[in-house]
């Protein structure tokens, strides 16, 4: 029986190859367009030929200028992008949490069961605490028991939690019951 191979060894392997790969497509690519832009050129410069000119006649392009302009096609994409990457930066919120930390968890309507859900439902519960934090984007909260939903929440359904006076009635806290409002 053959030696299995580690992952990152097959990993590295297929790596390789794909490389390979990009490097020809992106070739073969512009060796296309570079014939394509050609023939196309010289096909309208033989219809021009055989029209009466109506325009003045231009020279030929160059087709060296070619790699320049898909070199300044290429870099505007890339300033484009990084402008977009930018403005959508903004709306973004960085929230780490530790273990143990506080939080509110906001209920989407996908979290209820199938016709259990309704508007006026409370949509924020807590203060939870963290149990795990899975990556920088998912933790995992510690539920009461009656919650039958899954435990693990994405980063922009966690608000934090900051302590407020005791004294204080907060519709928002689901542990408060009817008879503790006034």
């Amino acid at each position: 029986m053959p030696p299995k191979k580690t992952l990152q060894a097959t990993l590295e392997e297929h790596n390789d190859a794909f490389r390979l790969m990009m490097t020809e497509f992106q070739q073969s690519l512009s060796n296309t367009l570079r014939t394509t832009m050609e023939t196309a050129v010289r096909t309208l410069a033989q219809a021009q030929r055989n029209a009466a000119p109506v325009l003045p006649q231009h020279e030929e392009p160059d087709f060296d200028d070619i790699d320049e302009e898909e070199e300044n096609v290429h870099s505007n994409l890339e300033i484009s992008t990084a402008k977009y990457k930018s403005v959508a930066d903004v709306h973004r919120r960085n929230v780490e949490f530790k273990v143990g930390d506080l939080v509110w968890a906001v209920l989407t309507k996908d979290r209820f069961k199938p016709g259990t859900y309704n508007k006026l439902k409370s949509r924020k519960i807590g203060p939870l605490e963290i149990v795990e934090k899975i990556n920088n984007n998912a933790y995992r909260l510690k539920l009461p028991p009656h919650m039958h939903t899954a435990d693990v929440f994405n980063v922009k359904h966690l608000v934090p939690f900051e302590a407020e006076d005791e004294d204080e009635n907060s519709r928002a806290n689901f542990l408060l019951t009817s008879g503790d409002l006034m």
